[in-house]
């Protein structure tokens, strides 16, 4: 018998000496007071049965009439009364009465269940909720702060500047992937320098995939293959057999000249994210880096300029 079946039937047993007390008192020599009579025991149950339920029904009334029985045998009424009570009219109207009570207490506690079980999953929908909106939150700050310095620190821009235009062309590409990055919310990207048929890995910002964070030097990706065939930048979902560990956008690197001199590749920003403004910047930026790239290449080795000169001093 579990722990609240116990609590039942000590009421129970409580509520029985009470009725049988009463029963008692009111006649001493029957407790059963007759078959036309209300009697108390029936109080007891039909209180037990709407507080209970079911339960309650069950457990209380053999409890309840055995006190009462067991008092008339004391007084020495015997158990005839019994068989005059369980075929009362007042009696079947009794037990009549509790059922229903029961019943109706049954339909409370499942409705009750079921508000708590919905209150449960409505509080576990809101803890999710505000966690995210917490994240939301913190996004927003995030891209708050991204936003300021973007539009209203000059020395940003100047910084991206003199390395986009600056002699090395691994600070010029990662410039430009940082402002790539910056500008459409992409989680990574790469750039990667065409060398006659081959492209090489020139630069790469953020994690490029679970698989493979660091992006391997020579590896195909059909996104940045088809940007360069197609000479234009392309969305993955435009190029026939790209799957999820290629870039999401690809953009050639056109020089001046027209040559293809590299690609530009974005992971983790999808076309719906992308407005025709953040596209053309990425085109723009693209087009930049190409420039830069080739004007880098085209510059005289400082180095080995000063080597030759500093030789030649010595041997003069």
């Amino acid at each position: 018998m579990s722990t609240s079946s116990k609590r039942v039937a000590v009421e129970a047993a409580a509520v029985g000496i009470a009725a049988a007390g009463i029963a008692v008192l009111g006649s001493a020599s029957d407790p059963w007071l007759g078959a036309g009579a209300a009697h108390p025991a029936w109080l007891g149950v039909l209180a037990l049965s709407v507080y209970y339920g079911l339960r309650g029904l069950l457990i209380s009334l053999p409890i309840v009439w055995s006190m009462t029985a067991v008092a008339a045998v004391c007084v020495g009424a015997g158990l005839d009364g019994a068989l005059l009570r369980a075929t009362g009219a007042i009696d079947i109207a009794a037990l009549s009465a509790s059922v229903v009570a029961a019943g109706i207490a049954m339909a409370h506690v499942r409705s009750q269940r079921q508000l708590t079980g919905e209150l449960a999953g409505l509080r576990q929908q809101a803890s999710f909720d505000t966690r995210l909106l917490e994240q939301l939150r913190e996004h927003v700050l995030t891209l708050r702060a991204r936003q300021n310095r973007v539009d209203h620190s000059i020395s940003y821009w100047r910084d991206i500047a003199a390395r986009l235009e600056g002699p090395s062309p691994k600070h010029a590409a990662r410039a430009a992937l940082e402002l790539c990055l910056q500008r459409t919310g992409a989680r990574a990207g790469i750039v990667r320098q065409l060398d006659g048929a081959a492209l090489h890995n020139l630069a790469w910002r953020g994690r490029w995939s679970e698989q493979m964070p660091t992006p391997r030097d020579i590896f195909r990706d059909a996104t940045m293959s088809y940007a360069i065939e197609r000479d234009c930048a392309v969305f993955a979902d435009e190029v026939e057999g790209a799957w999820e560990r290629d870039a999401d956008i690809a953009a050639p690197l056109r020089a001046p000249n027209g040559n293809i001199v590299g690609v530009l590749g974005l992971r983790g920003v999808s076309r719906s994210r992308l407005g025709a403004a953040e596209l053309r910047d990425v085109m723009a930026t693209a087009s930049w880096l190409a420039e830069a790239l080739v004007s880098s290449s085209r510059r005289p080795d400082t180095t080995s300029f000063s080597r030759a000169s500093t030789a030649n001093d010595q041997s003069g």
